[in-house]
């Protein structure tokens, strides 16, 4: 839950199929029932369209229990909207999985019409569309934090935020709740792998290295690299290397103070919005503005430019 598919269903199904061949190796565990492995088989079909609804697999799962103890199954049948939107979203990943995001998105839709708080529907859609920067990372927090507003027994909705505050690197807050996971969840393989991941980038959000100056930083870029970076006290923008710490060049321009700053891909150039409504680019070797746009007629608040760099945006 809350990790991507599997892309190698075919050895998966490689696997049941020796071990149904061969048998387990331990005399200590039971073993698997025929019916089991035939659903098991069911649900490996290497067209998703051949595999079973969740429905299915519930009904199947039932009977199964039914005939090896005699006794039907001690718990309720889950909602059946709730299975549906779950048999929705996973088919919605298959999708993906065969170029087919039109119809994944198809699905992610139908799925929330079913059930609007499905907490996996939610997580699958939502880091879809922010992958796609289609959502910012703040609007798909506060999808699923609505989902967990609507299901306050379960863990696995703070388990699914965690996930999202860990992509986007606020380690602080999954740790917190991964701490609350733990606690309800107890030796859960999800909260023990989420866990691990926690740790991994604790140790590496650190300071690595310190640049000193003296003026007030006020704006900064990073080249795609990390070699270059770029600091600007309104007035003036410093290029610095980041292994060293060194001034490589300073671009000044007093009368039209930087307000937004960018450095593309390559470090070769910066990109600075003022208040003016005017964007520069400057070729930082040189140290001087090579292109003026008049892009707006109040002050230009964020800039970036594209890896080629025919355009800005402003």
């Amino acid at each position: 839950m809350g990790r991507l598919p599997s892309r190698d269903e075919a050895a998966a199904a490689d696997k049941l199929a020796a071990f149904r061949e061969r048998g387990g190796v331990d005399p200590d565990i039971p073993a698997l029932p025929e019916a089991l492995a035939d659903l098991l088989e069911w649900c490996l079909q290497p067209n998703p369209g051949e595999r079973p609804s969740m429905k299915e697999v519930a009904h199947e799962l039932e009977a199964i229990y039914e005939r090896e103890t005699g006794d039907r199954y001690p718990t309720p049948p889950a909602e059946e909207a709730r299975l549906l939107a779950g048999e929705l979203s996973n088919k919605a990943l298959s999708m993906l999985d065969l170029g087919r995001p039109d119809d994944a998105e198809r699905l992610w839709e139908e799925a929330l019409g079913q059930d609007r708080h499905h907490p996996q529907a939610t997580y699958d859609q939502g880091v879809y569309l922010w992958r796609a920067g289609r959502v910012t990372d703040a609007e798909l927090v506060r999808r699923l934090e609505a989902v967990r507003v609507s299901n306050l027994a379960a863990w696995d909705d703070e388990y699914l935020v965690a996930l999202v505050h860990l992509e986007r690197g606020d380690v602080a807050a999954a740790r917190e709740l991964l701490e609350y996971c733990t606690a309800q969840a107890g030796d859960s393989p999800e909260i023990a792998e989420l866990g691990d991941h926690v740790v991994t980038a604790t140790e590496r959000a650190r300071c690595v290295r310190t640049v000193a100056g003296d003026e007030r930083v006020e704006r900064i870029a990073l080249s795609d690299s990390g070699d270059l970076v770029a600091v600007s006290d309104r007035g003036s923008t410093r290029v610095l290397d980041v292994a060293s710490g060194r001034c490589l060049q300073v671009l000044e321009d007093e009368a039209d103070p930087a307000w937004s700053l960018a450095l593309t891909s390559d470090g070769r150039f910066a990109l600075r919005g003022s208040q003016s409504g005017t964007v520069r680019l400057w070729d930082v070797e040189r140290g001087r503005a090579v292109r003026v746009l008049d892009a707006h007629t109040t002050t230009v608040e964020g800039v970036a430019v594209t890896r080629d760099l025919r355009h800005a945006l402003t």
